[in-house]
């Protein structure tokens, strides 16, 4: 599978300490996509966090896997601030509308799927679950 001889390739440059936060989230990537390891993604995504906090993108990252995790509350914190960081993307937004609506705060999960649906208008997703919301788009 070329996915997991591109995840073993990662460990080895990133035992050896090879631009260290730019192969976090690649492998963290990679764990996510392979929907192999929730876990060490976040673990990934966190070491970025920590050498990085600044970058937006391993902040949003991270939020999804927390939200994976099944930790919602620490999952808004990083996707928020993914945000403010300036890293606004479909996935963040989609991902903390979906939050919302389980929390059932609907007018906070219907602006987030419509920032969603801007940045990419062919989530299907966040279409669908406007509807659900009963929103017309």
């Amino acid at each position: 599978n070329p996915a997991i001889q591109q995840r073993e390739g990662l460990d080895w440059a990133i035992q050896r300490r090879l631009n260290m936060v730019e192969l976090l989230m690649l492998r963290g990537k990679a764990y996510v996509s392979l929907q192999e390891d929730y876990a060490k993604a976040h673990d990934d995504f966190a070491r970025v966090v920590q050498l990085d906090p600044q970058f937006g993108e391993a902040h949003s990252k991270l939020g999804g896997a927390l939200y994976a995790l099944g930790e919602t509350d620490a999952a808004m914190v990083e996707l928020k601030t993914a945000i403010n960081l300036g890293y606004d993307s479909a996935d963040t937004r989609f991902i903390l509308g979906w939050i919302y609506e389980k929390k059932g705060e609907k007018e906070l999960a219907i602006e987030n799927f419509r920032k969603a649906l801007e940045l990419n208008p062919h989530d299907r997703s966040a279409r669908i679950h406007l509807e659900i919301l009963g929103v017309k788009e």
